[in-house]
């Protein structure tokens, strides 16, 4: 729907016209003559039709080699093996075939293209060495040698000249020659197989054991180009500006990528560049695409990600795909660091009932209390068997309900006015779903305050609560708990993101347990909470224990009452008295955490049974025992 919008940005610099269609690519799919690909979403091609290989990722192992399907990023391929040549961590193996980008073992292989076959499409479907269209699958020989890395530190200028010299005498038979800027300086690294040791061995005076390096996208301004190793000085002092640079050198030529967090001017032979966005400083690198629960929820579409947010928003159409959670996975893997989340809060309408049903229970304020909201007013059973868990654990722990507007809650604009006047003596709040603890840390711009979720504190007592179970980490729990990470299954079940947007739930969250209620309840899995917390006693039953014991003592009394009855109209506190009395007794043996519950739970208690007099001598009980 607008997927086509997205496409028809270039770069973070630049729009091209609308195309009439995007297809995404998987095995079987027809690719129409002159369709023109898209690797990465950074940069592309202008055309009518469009093949997204974004979403064509996988590699299979054929034993000595590797099938690479073309959307696959380097950073994947990296995680997994050890392969004789390699590309920028950002850019999918695909891209860098069709782009002709810079590689690992340059010196050696020269361009990618000579040292890999592929399957791919050129008018026709093809097999064998790369000879131009669309790469479809990549042929990656793993590395078969041991490989040693040796490096240099001096000066830019130094080191420049040191590796021009090189070439000069003579060709260093290295894997790989690179000139390296990053945080600690500059430095020279080489790389050859160990079988080539004396055949180096006269280059390598005063080197140090190295490390191997990866380029990355790693600043909002990145350059990429090719010069004649002759022009190689004319780098250097873009190299001293850089915060990370590469420079590969070949003996007639090299290939540099450098990134930076400022505008670089007077780069020669720039042939791509990210700069000066035009999409509110978004560089459609793409990091958000991948965690963005909004997008899977739409069936992995990239029009409801930040990156589509950002592209659409340029066509004033932002407010048709902003509508989320805001959870801000997108925020924590944003490599220019922008505030998605404020610029998502100004176009979102979240679809949750304005006023939900109070839940049915007493607010009893303490300096700490269990907390629900109308997000999670559904859940006041959970409310009770926290409170009753952390009595247990000798916390004076009390409850209370923030009737505040959810959707302001969301958007981030709630009445912090009123929700202060509310939390007045409180200290910390304990919430029942990671949802309002995400939420609600708002309110520590007008207050200190704690604000935890129950999970987080069951597991922390109980750790093995979870042993040789799998856990679904939900997206708005934001401090997660200590728990073994092959066992840890990230994700939003989108259960509540459909509650925010009405867009539609996914079903493919595998897990034995979750940190959140509302997978539990969505999805079947048990929570965290139902294997710790306890069920609480049946307080309606206690209830009514209580009325008959009442009732015993008052035909036990009567007698008494009846002698007394001539102070009727003469002092009545001594009839109220006596009666008092005897409902006293009848909660005597009564803990003081059930008479909390109790009070707590009145308004869920049948009409008949909610006497108002049982009512006022709890809540007097409650408060004398505080005192």
């Amino acid at each position: 729907m607008y997927e086509e919008y997205v496409f028809s940005a270039l770069s973070p610099s630049k729009k091209g016209k609308i195309p009439s269609k995007v297809i995404s690519f998987v095995d079987g799919v027809e690719i129409p003559q002159g369709s023109v690909p898209r690797f990465e979403m950074f940069r592309g091609s202008e055309g009518d039709i469009i093949v997204n290989m974004n979403k064509y990722v996988g590699i299979e192992d054929l034993g000595d080699r590797i099938a690479v399907k073309a959307g696959t990023t380097w950073k994947e391929v990296l995680e997994r093996y050890n392969v004789e040549l390699y590309g920028n961590l950002n850019f999918t193996v695909g891209g860098t075939l069709f782009f002709d980008d810079p590689i690992f073992g340059l010196n050696e292989f020269g361009s990618m293209a000579s040292k890999v076959e592929i399957e791919g499409f050129n008018g026709t479907l093809y097999q064998g060495k790369y000879k131009g269209g669309i790469p479809l699958k990549v042929f990656i020989k793993k590395e078969s040698k041991k490989i040693t890395w040796r490096e240099w530190r001096g000066s830019t200028s130094s080191l420049f000249s040191m590796v021009r010299n090189w070439y000069g005498n003579a060709i260093p038979v290295f894997r790989d020659v690179s000139i390296v800027k990053d945080k600690e300086g500059v430095k020279v690294i080489v790389s050859y197989p160990d079988t080539r040791e004396m055949l180096v061995k006269s280059f390598l005076s005063s080197s140090n054991p190295g490390e191997p390096f990866y380029d990355k996208i790693s600043s909002p301004f990145y350059y990429e180009g090719e010069l004649p190793l002759d022009n190689i000085f004319s780098l250097e002092a873009t190299i001293e500006l850089a915060d990370f640079a590469v420079i590969r050198v070949r003996k007639d030529k090299v290939a540099y990528s450098i990134s930076s967090e400022n505008k670089l001017l007077g780069i020669p032979n720039v042939k791509f560049s990210i700069e000066e966005s035009i999409f509110n400083g978004c560089i459609l690198c793409g990091s958000c695409v991948d965690v963005c629960p909004h997008g899977k929820q739409r069936g992995n579409d990239i029009s409801f990600t930040p990156l589509g947010f950002y592209v659409l928003q340029s066509e004033g159409k932002a407010d048709q795909v902003s509508n989320c959670h805001v959870c801000g996975k997108c925020m924590d893997v944003c490599p220019v660091k922008l505030d998605i989340v404020t610029d998502l809060r100004k176009f979102i309408n979240p679809a949750l009932p304005q006023q939900s049903p109070r839940p049915p229970l007493n607010d009893l304020r303490k300096r700490i209390n269990v907390v629900l909201t109308p997000i999670s007013a559904e859940l006041y059973d959970y409310a009770l068997r926290t409170i009753e868990y952390l009595s247990k654990l000798d916390v004076d722990v009390g409850f209370i309900y923030l009737n505040v507007n959810p959707n302001s809650l969301i958007r981030g604009n709630p009445d912090l006015d009123f929700l202060m006047n509310e939390l007045v003596g409180i200290e910390e709040l304990i919430t029942i779903t990671p949802e309002d603890q995400y939420y609600l840390q708002i309110l520590k711009a007008r207050k200190v305050l704690q604000v935890e979720f129950i999970g987080n504190i069951l597991l922390e007592k109980n750790p093995d609560l979870v042993n040789g179970k799998s856990v679904h980490v939900p997206c708005l729990l934001k401090n997660e708990p200590k728990i073994s990470d092959d066992k840890k299954i990230h994700g939003c079940s989108t259960f509540f993101l459909n509650k925010v947007n009405r867009e539609g739930m996914r079903t493919d969250i595998k897990a034995d347990v979750t940190l959140c209620p509302f997978t539990s309840k969505g999805l079947g899995i048990p929570s965290v909470l139902d294997l710790e917390l306890p069920q609480i006693p049946d307080l309606t039953e206690t209830f009514k224990q209580i009325k008959d014991k009442v009732k015993k003592n008052t035909e036990g009394t009567q007698m008494i009452l009846d002698d007394l009855s001539w102070f009727e109209g003469i002092d009545d506190n001594v009839l109220q008295n006596i009666q008092e009395e005897i409902i006293s007794k009848s909660f005597n043996d009564l803990p003081h955490n059930t008479l909390k519950l109790l009070y707590i739970y009145v308004p869920s208690l049948p009409y008949e049974l909610r006497d108002s007099n049982f009512i006022e001598k709890i809540k007097s009980m409650l408060i004398n025992a505080q005192t």
